[in-house]
């Protein structure tokens, strides 16, 4: 949560921002351009103008953090805006946000924050191969088992049940903190409420032992 001091440093980031051929401008000490101060401020009108004017490559820069503006709207539930930047360049959805070992696909972060409609938006649109254990170039299979922890964690088990199929080996990995989707599920009482998901997430445990 901002203060009402930093409040007011990014509404006059902004406000300097919005001018003509500003739109890429580098416009806080961040690192950010007036279209990241735009979501951060929560401007979705200005942010969804700014995505109209400004080049498709341009929507991949990145801020000192790393944070792409698909990865700071994927914290919200603004699936229009999200859709906007991804209409307008659908390599977004590959672009990890971060600096460090543990940056991560626009996917992973809006599941990191509980957001169930971006996750399904996002998770439909990410190239399934940067998810799969198997494929040399897709971190190891780290991606795809952070995102199916993740999952699990927030109780959204149909997504988790689809990567899960796709890939059953996630289910026996452990993501970089060392945790293990078969251990987060059996504390999970919520995964057996169903009857048309207890047996799949049953057998699936048993299985994984």
């Amino acid at each position: 949560m901002f203060t009402g001091v930093e409040k007011n440093h990014l509404y006059e980031d902004l406000y300097n921002a919005i001018e003509p051929n500003a739109t890429i401008t580098i416009v806080s000490s961040h690192g950010d351009t007036a279209l990241h101060i735009a979501i951060l401020s929560g401007k979705i009108e200005i942010a969804l103008d700014l995505v109209k004017k400004i080049p498709p490559e341009e929507l991949e820069i990145s801020n000192e953090f790393g944070a792409t503006p698909l990865s700071l709207a994927a914290i919200t539930e603004n699936i229009t805006l999200t859709k906007a930047m991804v209409e307008k360049n659908n390599n977004l959805v590959t672009i990890k946000s971060g600096n460090t070992m543990q940056s991560s696909l626009p996917v992973i972060v809006a599941s990191m924050y509980g957001r169930k409609r971006m996750v399904h938006y996002l998770y439909s649109k990410t190239p399934k191969h940067l998810l799969d254990p198997d494929n040399p170039n897709a971190n190891n299979g780290l991606d795809g088992v952070l995102l199916l922890n993740n999952l699990i964690t927030a109780d959204f088990y149909d997504i988790a049940s689809e990567l899960l199929k796709l890939f059953p080996k996630l289910g026996i990995m452990a993501d970089h903190l060392g945790d293990y989707a078969r251990h987060k599920l059996a504390y999970k009482p919520s995964a057996f409420a169903s009857g048309s998901i207890f047996p799949y997430w049953k057998q699936w445990i048993y299985n994984c032992e």
